[in-house]
């Protein structure tokens, strides 16, 4: 049952589904302001219940990624929001969201990862082209670059490693910093998109396997995904701090998280 009591207003409520946070606003309702906290997600609807509340006219802003393709589909279909519409056809973060005190772990893992993943796209906010490209270390790091790297990673450890379809790449893997170069070619959104399709590829196999279900890691050994998910906690974060170093030295921006306006 949708229960539309759990966050503030604007926002009417969250939907999850598998793993993915969604925010729901009625129709006429602006844009949530960013950095709005939601507190709780009381709800947990399957795919079909999500699909339900966004063909009854309910429009969708993302807090993470839009869950399934045929989700914004049947949005698109429905005259609301999906990938034509240009607040929900870019990563657009709703929550600041917490790890639960007392939260099961698999769930606290996610979340924990969910919040340096929210940094990553918001880091690039606000800047040019340029500027996103810009190496600006002596080994050639840019922020577009570790965007590309952590995309590439992701796919790799979640969906390579537990036998799940794996996004092709148009680079040369046996290049080690292939996956952290920007080539003339790719755009801005490019990069971004990639790398919000790797964080839902990410977020299935989450969503699909158990703490303790093993799979294959490219060097032969069998992983958790409980060590999957600690590991790119810390890949993550590793690289939103060098990316907080980059974004301060390009224009003076600082900031571990995005902040609610209420504080």
């Amino acid at each position: 049952m949708f229960d539309a009591g759990v966050a503030r207003a604007p926002l009417v409520g969250a939907v999850r589904d598998g793993g993915v946070f969604v925010a729901v606003v009625p129709p006429g309702v602006p844009e949530p302001e960013r950095g709005i906290r939601v507190e709780r997600v009381e709800v947990r609807p399957d795919a079909a219940r999500l699909r339900e509340l966004v063909a009854g006219g309910l429009s969708t802003r993302l807090a993470a990624v839009l869950p399934l393709a045929e989700v914004a589909e049947t949005h698109r279909r429905a005259g609301g929001a999906g990938r034509s519409c240009s607040a929900c056809s870019r990563y657009h973060p709703l929550m600041e969201q917490k790890v639960p005190f007392t939260g099961e772990e698999k769930e606290s893992l996610r979340i924990s990862l969910d919040r340096h993943r929210d940094v990553v796209l918001w880091k690039v906010e606000g800047l040019d082209d340029e500027r996103l490209r810009q190496r600006v270390t002596p080994s050639g790091t840019s922020l577009l670059g570790l965007v590309k790297h952590l995309a590439y990673v992701e796919n790799g450890w979640f969906s390579e490693t537990f036998g799940r379809p794996v996004e092709p790449v148009d680079f040369d893997t046996d290049d080690p910093e292939a996956d952290l170069r920007i080539e003339p070619h790719e755009t801005t959104a490019d990069v971004l998109d990639y790398y919000r399709r790797a964080r839902a590829a990410s977020d299935a196999v989450i969503a699909e396997f158990g703490l303790e279900d093993t799979g294959t890691a490219w060097f032969g050994e069998k992983v958790t995904l409980r060590w999957v998910l600690i590991h790119l906690i810390e890949e993550t974060a590793r690289h939103v701090g060098h990316m907080d170093i980059l974004r301060e030295l390009l224009d003076g921006t600082t900031g571990s998280h995005r902040r609610s306006s209420a504080g």
